[in-house]
């Protein structure tokens, strides 16, 4: 059996850039991987899976206030949302989910339900999670936000780095989810 290295001696001079291209290709896959695992645990997401799901809703509230969100939790709201959040004119309904397994469909009909009983104009389920595909697929149907593991590590950054600097200017772009949600356009952001 042939080795990588007696492979590579036998590639044509003409493919070498091609197998060089793939490499590089495969390298930076690699570094991204290992950028993201590393920002997860940057994140604080991991004490997140060590809380009950009464303290992750209260962990969530808080994520939301520091987002610069005014927080309701009516009694009213039983279990099928958490609290309303309202911000720049606009209400939202709010459910988050903390499970060890995925996310399912169930959450999404409950946060419609909500949505519309509450007139919200948008609304959200947050998990330390992830959701299954039909979860994912009912929500798009139903213009529902879904904010899984990653999301919510891009927020928690967000709030943690903002709070290690005095001013966050205009440099800093917010978690992807958050700029669905709000609807903001990236033209205005630019990256440090």
């Amino acid at each position: 059996m042939k080795t990588i290295l007696q492979t590579l001696f036998e590639i044509n001079q003409a493919d070498l850039p091609i197998v060089i291209l793939i490499g590089l290709g495969i390298l930076a896959k690699l570094i991204s991987i290992i950028n993201d695992k590393k920002q997860l645990v940057d994140s604080g997401i991991n004490k997140m899976d060590q809380v009950d799901g009464k303290i992750f809703k209260k962990y969530i509230e808080n994520l939301f206030i520091k987002l610069g969100f005014k927080i309701e939790t009516p009694a009213y709201l039983s279990n099928l949302a958490d609290f309303i959040a309202y911000k720049d004119g606009l209400k939202f309904i709010v459910q988050a989910k903390h499970h060890r397994r995925k996310v399912s469909v169930k959450a999404i009909k409950k946060i419609i339900v909500a949505k519309r009983y509450h007139g919200c104009n948008r609304s959200i389920v947050i998990t330390n999670s992830y959701y299954t595909d039909k979860a994912i697929k009912f929500a798009k149907e139903n213009d529902i936000n879904l904010w899984n593991r990653n999301d919510l590590a891009k927020a928690l950054l967000f709030i943690k780095n903002s709070d290690e600097t005095a001013s966050i200017g205009n440099n800093v772009c917010l978690p992807t989810a958050y700029d669905e949600i709000m609807m903001i356009s990236h033209e205005r952001c630019t990256k440090n």
